[in-house]
This record gives structure tokens, C-alpha cells and sequence, in this order.
């Protein structure tokens, strides 16, 4: 679940910056209705993989965060 926020937090952090102008360009741009964006950012939807890559591509970078083992409890097994 703190992937999905932290995306979600992504998101919102790049619409408030200016680097995406709005909720509603990011949706035209991945071919989406505007409630998708905005209800991922309040945590009202779990955008599927598609969705994701989709919001990936539009803005030309990764946004879901990588694996951070201290955040998750400990060390990898092996």
C-alpha cells in the first residue's frame, strides 16, 4: 500500500510543481476521463499496470518507487 502512496504522491507532486500542467492534461494524454488521475492521488483508486505505464510514458520518466528494503523491514532474503 505505501507504493500506491507514494505514486499517487508522485503524481500530485509533478501536477503541483508544473512539470504536468494539470490532472486533466495528464488524463488527455494517456487517453483517460480526469477522475482517474485525481482519484489516484486521493487514494481512491488502484490504478492497474496498464494505467501506470501509461502515466509512465506520458510523463517520459519511472514514477513507481523502487524497492527500499529499510522501509519494508529488514534485509533481503538470501
Amino acid at each position: 500500500m505505501l507504493k500506491l502512496q507514494d505514486f499517487a504522491r508522485t503524481i500530485g507532486e509533478l501536477i503541483n510543481s508544473g512539470e504536468v500542467a494539470s490532472s486533466a492534461a495528464l488524463a488527455r494524454r494517456i487517453h483517460r476521463d480526469k477522475s482517474t488521475i485525481t482519484r489516484i492521488i486521493r487514494g481512491q483508486l488502484i490504478p492497474t499496470a496498464t494505467i501506470i505505464a501509461e502515466i509512465e510514458q506520458a510523463c517520459g520518466r519511472t514514477l513507481w518507487p523502487d524497492h527500499d528494503v529499510q522501509r519494508f523491514g529488514g534485509p533481503p532474503a538470501g
